[in-house]
């Protein structure tokens, strides 16, 4: 495409090989694996654990059961939604050193955050049973709201409700109540929170919801709503207080958009479903799919290099391809071999030069099925392949 080299023709028979650091098996695929500084968080099913990532030793493990978001802040906090039957979502702060609770908010129905709905003393409404949050500057803002798995559902729809609290300490600061709708994402960036609305869409049948849903852009010093942009729910990144180019993919499309404006600069047509990486490095942008892996120059959208002998590595399954200190990580078969008479991509890990697609180093996994989750950081690759969690690194001890 557009002239692309293929760099997997400079690949040798004698590649560099990585090496294993450390497995660890979980037991069941983790609901995420995240990198923040010298502290690797696995979230499993019912626990959280901070591990080492050089050594794979367990600095701490907590109860994490309904907790359905983990982000890490700063050198000393990580914030978890947490939900439960019957009770709305609870942010809370963790000391990353110790894994102990700092705060969490109390359900807004009682702590008076959210005014009653109606005169009857202490009458405030059901309140949405998921949750999604995002750290501002000096803002914590967690919105709270209900799935709608069918069109039944959707005629009592609850509105989505924004909460600002203060981050040092869970104080409640404001509330914003929104429009009947399920909510897919939460970003913050230049003073505003934004949130993507999906309403329901009888034409989607059931579990279905709109597509184009729209943008909610609040100012997080007050939660006061701002502008709605109209079907701005799929690029929840673009909104006033955004800067910068950021990079989509909907559909078989790969597109560029100015954040501030929405506006789009170039769309590319591809072939399947891609995810890509959502700002430009080096001048690249790098998608990656079930079949291949390439580098779309940032500025024209044109491909500058295309793999197809490796395949997408993502953080999730179906996320952005996994880059990290000048190394493009991939899964595929043996380097030089022949794909399927090896069985197909899932032997191990590629580590690619991100500016040319050229092989850098690969390692085989030590377990078998399809990996489902990685991270990097400080010269490390963690990948989770089935239950089997493994940090590798290059020949020469970098990532």
């Amino acid at each position: 495409a557009d002239g692309a080299e293929d760099p997997a023709a400079g690949d040798r028979a004698s590649w560099p090989r990585g090496r294993a650091l450390w497995t660890r098996d979980l037991g069941a695929a983790p609901a995420g694996l995240l990198r923040h500084g010298d502290a690797l968080y696995v979230h499993e099913a019912a626990s959280l654990t901070r591990l080492d990532p050089a050594t794979g030793a367990v600095r701490w493990r907590r109860d994490a059961e309904g907790v359905t978001q983990v982000v890490p802040h700063g050198t000393d906090t990580v914030h978890v939604v947490r939900t439960a039957p019957g009770a709305a979502p609870v942010l809370a702060a963790l000391d990353s050193a110790t894994g102990d609770t700092r705060w969490e908010t109390r359900d807004p129905r009682l702590e008076g955050l959210r005014p009653p709905s109606s005169p009857l003393p202490g009458a405030a409404g059901p309140e949405g049973s998921r949750g999604l949050f995002a750290l501002g500057d000096a803002v914590a803002c967690l919105v709270t709201y209900e799935p709608y798995d069918s069109l039944v559902e959707a005629a009592r729809a609850l509105p989505w409700r924004a909460y600002g609290y203060d981050p040092a300490t869970g104080e409640g600061l404001w509330y914003h109540e929104g429009t009947p709708a399920a909510v897919t994402a939460v970003r913050h960036a230049g003073g505003r929170f934004a949130v993507a609305a999906s309403a329901p869409a009888a034409s989607d049948g059931p579990g279905g919801h709109g597509a184009g849903g729209p943008l909610h852009v609040l100012r997080a010093a007050d939660g006061r709503a701002e502008t709605t942009l109209a079907g701005g729910a799929p690029r929840p990144d673009a909104h006033p207080g955004a800067e910068g180019t950021g990079y989509f993919a909907r559909g078989e499309a790969v597109g560029a958009v100015d954040l501030a404006t929405g506006t789009t600069l170039w769309s590319r047509g591809v072939t399947g479903a891609v995810s890509v990486t959502p700002r430009a490095s080096g001048g690249l942008v790098h998608a990656g799919s079930d079949a291949e892996v390439n580098a779309l120059d940032a500025a024209t959208g044109r491909t500058r290099w295309l793999r197809t002998d490796v395949r997408r590595l993502g953080g999730t399954v179906d996320g952005p391809p996994l880059l990290h200190q000048g190394h493009l990580y991939a899964t595929g078969p043996e380097p030089g071999s022949d794909r399927l008479a090896l069985g197909g991509p899932t032997w191990g890990l590629h580590a690619l030069d991100p500016a040319t697609g050229r092989l850098l180093w690969a390692v085989p996994f030590e377990s078998r099925g399809e990996p489902c989750g990685s991270a990097g950081g400080g010269g490390l690759a963690h990948v989770c392949v089935g239950s089997v969690l493994t940090t590798f690194q290059g020949p020469d001890g970098s990532g």
